[in-house]
């Protein structure tokens, strides 16, 4: 059962602090099936450390040599890459699109899209589970913990169409367990992308399919994992080897790594992993460090070494602006339950990057006042009457973000309200931030400095 290195991140710079103080002053006033990498890329090593090639050297079959059908003109949906999309169309059944962005000056992407494309990630319900059976049918729910004590509630996610495919321990028969499925630590800011895993017999003596096998000091060798979703292919077991498996905190450390020249996803308080090098056109990047100083890295799939989005999914994003303020793709929703205490709040992030909230005062609670919000002079609500903090909010540290990547969700419970007025309208604020998964290891802020707001729908 694959995880992504956990690891707390203290710094947050003054966004952060504005972040913290605008709530304190608010309450004191209240890959999948068919997208195999390799034939995308015509049948390239991505994992040889060498840059991927251009979108016009890349080849599909039935098309010519520019990637477009010898007869059909050239137009955006016929240049997109597999795991590209204009709309949920794109997709497979089982993703959904991260929806795209429109720019200034068309074509935003390539040359001929008027809108830079989104991408396919594995889809989301804003439907809160503990347990597989929490979901519906072809859909499961990432367990913290297997069979663990209370596990953090999270949100269902499809699963591909295939046997066997997996997001925890508990969608497999006994004596099988979910391997190589990618889940992202909330208080880990480094770059991180989720992708579902395949059951697969428990490995017997020192053979392994991933590290987990090989407890906390050892590291899985060898071993090849075939897509989630792909059912012509066995997975090969490695060997357990000691020593944990080698991270990186500069690119440098990854200069003789058999997984590739560029360390992605490294932080202050977390190393990194080392990565294939980006290059493919539409895909030049793999953290928004990669784009500029005002760049954000769009679409990017990285994946670690030794999980089973290497075979699937793991693909470069490209550069583009940070999205608006009034680029629409984050939701909160609201779910009640027979008792505040049972209530719980979905955050959905379908935005094309990753967004970062705080770990206490993560939502805001607002009763309407004579059938009208409060808010301040530039519209931003203001006077909260309650508050629910995520699960990893602790006293010491109550101004540390946490991350969602593009197509996460976060589950949050125990609604604090200060006072309750029945028959008034409450909703549900989110205070986030964007362009805080910088590679720059020794960045402790966010690149976008400014902060953004969404409210759930209104409830009683």
């Amino acid at each position: 059962m694959a995880r992504f290195p956990r690891s707390r991140f203290p710094g947050v710079a003054r966004v952060a602090a504005l972040l913290a103080l605008s709530w304190m002053a608010a309450c004191a006033a209240c890959s999948g099936a068919s997208r195999d990498l390799d034939s995308d890329l015509g049948g390239l090593d991505v994992a040889d450390g060498q840059d991927l090639p251009e979108a016009s050297d890349v080849k599909h079959d039935g098309l010519g040599d520019d990637g477009s059908p010898a007869d059909v003109p050239k137009t955006c949906e016929n240049q997109l890459l597999s795991w590209l999309c204009l709309d949920a169309a794109h997709c497979q059944a089982w993703e959904e699109c991260t929806g795209p962005q429109a720019c200034d000056q068309p074509p935003c992407w390539g040359d001929y899209c008027q809108d830079f494309p989104g991408t396919c990630i594995p889809k989301v319900f804003d439907v809160p589970c503990t347990l597989p059976s929490d979901c519906a049918s072809g859909q499961s729910c990432p367990v913290a913990e297997a069979g663990g004590a209370n596990p953090h509630p999270a949100a269902c996610r499809a699963l591909p169409v295939a046997a066997g495919t997996c997001w925890s321990d508990l969608d497999c028969v006994a004596g099988q367990r979910c391997a190589g499925e990618t889940l992202c630590a909330p208080d880990n800011l480094g770059a991180c992308s989720e992708f579902p895993g395949r059951c697969a017999p428990a490995p017997v003596g020192s053979n392994c399919l991933e590290d987990d096998d090989c407890g906390v000091a050892g590291s899985c060798s060898g071993a090849v994992l075939c897509s989630a979703a792909q059912s012509d292919c066995a997975d090969v077991a490695g060997t357990c080897a000691s020593g944990g498996r080698k991270g990186c905190l500069v690119k440098a450390d990854c200069k003789d790594d058999p997984a590739g020249p560029f360390c992605v996803g490294a932080r202050l308080e977390a190393a990194g992993f080392c990565s294939p090098a980006p290059g493919l056109h539409g895909g030049e990047c793999w953290e928004d460090a990669d784009c500029g100083q005002t760049g954000a890295c769009i679409g990017a799939a990285p994946c670690p070494p030794g999980d089973r989005c290497q075979a699937g999914a793991l693909h470069a994003g490209f550069c583009g602006p940070f999205p608006t303020a009034s680029t629409t793709g984050v939701v909160v929703t609201f779910v009640a339950g027979a008792t505040r205490a049972d209530d719980r709040a979905v955050i959905h992030n379908l935005l094309p990057i990753a967004i970062a909230y705080p770990a206490c005062q993560s939502l805001g609670l607002q009763i309407q006042k004579n059938g009208a919000w409060l808010v301040d002079a530039d519209g931003h609500p203001s006077t909260f009457n309650g508050k629910m903090d995520d699960t990893l909010c602790v006293a010491s540290n109550p101004s540390e973000l946490l991350r969602i990547p593009s197509g996460g969700a976060r589950v949050l419970v125990n609604l604090q309200a200060d006072f309750e007025v029945p028959n008034h309208a409450h909703r549900l604020v989110l205070v986030y931030h964007i362009g805080c998964d910088s590679a720059d290891a020794a960045s402790e802020g966010c690149r976008v400095q400014d902060y953004r707001f969404v409210t759930s729908a209104d409830f009683q």
